[in-house]
């Protein structure tokens, strides 16, 4: 992997992943407390949620019966993958395993620091 994929590559994940979890932060403060039942529901939510209102690429199928996800993480992943993929499909060597586990990796980090983030404020 060249150096400015690498470089593309994390600038597209990560903006991506804040974004979504952006979105969880904001959708989670609008949910009634019936629904707050634990972390990894809430995330499941607003990631649904996120997909349900994406439209950031035309042409990605961005269709929660299309993703196959048992648990918010495969979701999140699944959104990661798909969205830098059409974010930097004008290069068509991206999409390998070893770009793909960047992309996790880079995903993982940003979850991690959000995760860290939340901790402060609790």
């Amino acid at each position: 992997m060249g150096f400015l994929q690498n470089h593309a590559i994390k600038k597209s994940c990560k903006g991506l992943a804040r974004e979504l979890l952006n979105h969880v932060t904001s959708y989670s403060s609008q949910l009634p407390e019936s629904k707050k039942t634990n972390f990894d529901q809430i995330i499941l939510l607003g990631l649904e949620n996120f997909v349900d209102d994406f439209r950031a690429f035309p042409g990605v199928n961005m269709d929660l019966k299309a993703i196959k996800y048992s648990n918010w993480r495969d979701l999140y992943h699944s959104i990661l993958l798909l969205g830098v993929h059409a974010d930097l499909s004008y290069d068509s060597s991206i999409g390998t395993d070893e770009h793909n586990k960047l992309i996790i990796e880079i995903g993982q980090q940003v979850f991690d620091a959000w995760v860290d983030s939340l901790r402060r404020y609790v």
